[in-house]
């Protein structure tokens, strides 16, 4: 069909101006995707009628309402996008354990929608990754996370979950992120980062 409306743009040093803008949509279906798409998606849930993105709630992430949620997810299944990555991950709490509430919320609104892919990718997670080797302790914390991690989306049905490490980083900096990476690993975790063209020589064995 054919949209139309009117977009009105209010200038605090001038006078009020409109734009008619009309959209065609024809009239097809896509076929299904042959990859599997993501897309970076900083978004946090809040309730419904809290404060949201439209308050100016926005640090790191959008701050949602389900139903807009679930109506983004929607869309993005429509068009081919089928596994956005995830910013909600679980929280640790101060006994060491994991709280799997937020994660959970966010998979319920996503399968809801047919949003069901065999892996996740977290950008939201306690994992540590740093530019310094780990101490024992934070190397025993990080393999049971990921132990822990990839035990609860396994009994929900996924096959692997895939954390990102530090962003953006290259060069001396993502070598020294090596001992972080090896502990993800050798507890059977999947990495997955931005990195910079150089990866492949200093951490390509580590980055999935």
């Amino acid at each position: 069909g054919v949209y139309r409306t009117t977009l009105r743009i209010v200038p605090a040093n001038s006078e009020p101006s409109a734009l008619e803008l009309e959209v065609e949509v024809y009239p097809f279906n896509l076929r299904p995707p042959m990859l599997e798409y993501s897309i970076y998606y900083p978004v946090s849930l809040v309730d419904e009628g809290g404060e949201d993105w439209r308050t100016g709630r926005w640090t790191n992430t959008a701050w949602l309402p389900p139903k807009q949620y679930i109506a983004e997810c929607r869309n993005m299944v429509a068009h081919g996008l089928t596994n956005p990555n995830i910013y909600g991950g679980p929280r640790p709490g101060p006994d060491g354990s994991l709280d799997f509430g937020p994660l959970a919320e966010i998979l319920d609104l996503r399968e809801s929608v047919g949003m069901r892919p065999k892996i996740l990718y977290l950008v939201g997670h306690p994992l540590q990754f740093t530019d310094r080797p780990l101490s024992a302790q934070e190397r025993r914390l990080n393999q049971d996370q990921v132990r822990q991690i990839n035990d609860w989306t396994r009994a929900r049905g996924y096959d692997e979950v895939f954390f990102m490490a530090a962003d953006e980083w290259g060069g001396e900096q993502l070598m020294a992120e090596r001992d972080s990476m090896e502990s993800v690993r050798e507890a059977g975790g999947k990495i997955f980062t931005a990195v910079s063209t150089d990866f492949f020589e200093l951490v390509g064995d580590l980055l999935d």
